[in-house]
């Protein structure tokens, strides 16, 4: 956690104030210096149209806080009548600051690829930022083979949840602001949302399909596989780049899952009755 966001964050909260232009620009600012992100970040924008988004090759942050008020306003409907106004304002304040934290890890995540470390987490995040296309593949077919991707990605589909960059981005910004809520807030309704939140990101796009459980990881290199075959396009093997089955016996069961791994089922069940044990999930399911 940061301090500084921490302080200004608990004054908004008991000043009943909504987080504000001046609150994202600062608080973005400390975190560019705290994680070292000059040469990821050169400008910050507050936007009104589109959604939040980080841009690697024109190093901008941008955060639209009208369209994220709005967008939690609708989702947070039926928890609202559950806490009282302090409480609300407080938990919407820690969701927009999820979404600068979220942004935040993306920038992150092109620090950690520029710099060429060599572990899981980086060879992830190539794999999301790269398509290893053979090289003699005609161009129009690798246009196309990328246009029907990106159209999948901007759909949010499985295959932009199941990207190990939004899955790291989504996990990492989520705990993050757990931390934070179990500072600056005493009530359970808003902690228990945040932790079913939490829960909600990490079992995501694990499907059971005849006691067989698909992890996000074969679902984000199926697709992939199944596109570049529709548009007759060869993609290097991704076991020649990452053998999961391999590398998942190097983790334990929370690093899996936060990778997107294959777990067994003893070890999925526990987090989905985690899970379903939260009361958010059963106002909202």
């Amino acid at each position: 956690m940061n301090n500084n966001i921490l302080g200004r964050l608990y004054i908004y909260n008991e000043s009943n104030k909504i987080i504000d232009e001046h609150f994202a620009f600062s608080s973005i600012e400390e975190l560019i210096n705290e994680y070292q992100l000059d040469n990821q970040i050169n400008n910050i924008f507050i936007i009104n149209n589109g959604d939040s988004y980080y841009s690697y090759y024109d190093k901008v942050i941008a955060i639209n806080l009208k369209n994220e008020k709005e967008l939690l306003n609708s989702l947070l409907h039926v928890l609202k009548k559950k806490m009282d106004n302090k409480s609300y304002i407080s938990l919407v304040n820690l969701l927009l600051l999820e979404s600068i934290y979220h942004e935040i890890e993306h920038a992150k995540q092109y620090k950690i690829v520029d710099s060429n470390i060599n572990n899981i987490e980086a060879r992830l995040l190539n794999l999301s930022f790269n398509h290893y296309i053979d090289e003699n593949v005609d161009e129009d077919k690798v246009n196309k083979y990328l246009f029907d991707l990106e159209k999948e990605y901007n759909n949010q589909l499985d295959y932009y949840y199941c990207s190990p960059d939004e899955r790291f981005a989504y996990i990492k910004s989520i705990n993050m602001i757990y931390k934070y809520s179990k500072v600056v807030q005493n009530n359970r309704v808003v902690i228990g949302y945040l932790n079913y939140h939490r829960l909600e990101h990490i079992v995501e796009e694990y499907d059971v399909k005849r006691n067989k459980i698909i992890c996000p990881l074969e679902k984000f290199f199926n697709i992939r596989i199944e596109v570049a075959n529709e548009n007759k396009v060869e993609l290097i093997p991704f076991d020649e780049l990452i053998d999961i089955n391999e590398e998942k016996n190097n983790f334990k069961t929370a690093k899996r899952l936060l990778y997107g791994m294959p777990v067994n089922r003893n070890e999925l069940d526990f987090y989905q009755k985690c899970l379903k044990k939260t009361k958010a999930y059963k106002l909202f399911n």
